[in-house]
Order: structure tokens, then sequence, then C-alpha cells
């Protein structure tokens, strides 16, 4: 999904920072999150999806000092999802818009 080095970098180094920590309490919230950034590098998330994510990454950068810097790498890769999938919405919408007739009708 990914062409931005940087940005499949900071997946990589969030990826591996998760996986280096063995924290039995969170252990399986850390796999589903991990498992869940690498699918990123592969397709595109839901809107619901990408929130789910960052949600957790921000409990656990909360909870642990060793990941207080997950957001730093995320971040970017949060907004640049987010930008994808409005853009497609935008996309989707003036489709529909223009298979309705919609533009017609105002003029």
């Amino acid at each position: 999904m990914f062409n931005d080095k940087d940005l499949k970098s900071n997946l990589d180094i969030i990826i591996k920072k998760l996986e280096g920590q063995n924290y039995e309490q969170d252990k399986e919230q850390i796999g589903y999150l991990s498992n869940e950034l690498k699918k990123l590098e592969k397709q595109l998330p839901t809107l619901k999806k990408i929130e789910e994510i960052y949600k957790i990454l921000t409990d656990l950068e909360i909870k642990y000092d060793e990941y207080n810097d997950l957001s730093y790498y995320f971040n970017p890769v949060y907004t640049k999802i987010k930008k994808v999938i409005h853009s497609n919405n935008v996309k989707q919408i003036r489709k529909e818009n223009l298979n309705s007739g919609f533009d017609q009708e105002l003029m």
C-alpha cells in the first residue's frame, strides 16, 4: 500500500518495538496490533480499523515507557491513511453523483 519508504520504515520500526518487548499482561493486544500494522503495508484499512489501531497504540504508549515514542512514528502513517481514505470517499461520492444525474439537477 505504501510507496513512501519513510512510512514503510516507520511501520517497521513500530512492529520491531512491539515485538521486542514481552509484556504478558498485554501480549494478546500487542500481537493483534503487530498483525494489523503488517496488514497496513498491503491493504488500505477502513476508517474504523485505523481508528482502532490508533487507540490501541495510544493505550500501550501511555501504559509502557518503552512505547512512549510510538505515536511519533505512527502519526505520519495515520495521517497518510486518513488522507487516502478521504480522497477515495470523495471520488466515490462524485462518481455516484455523476451517475445519478445530481449535477444536472443543480443546473
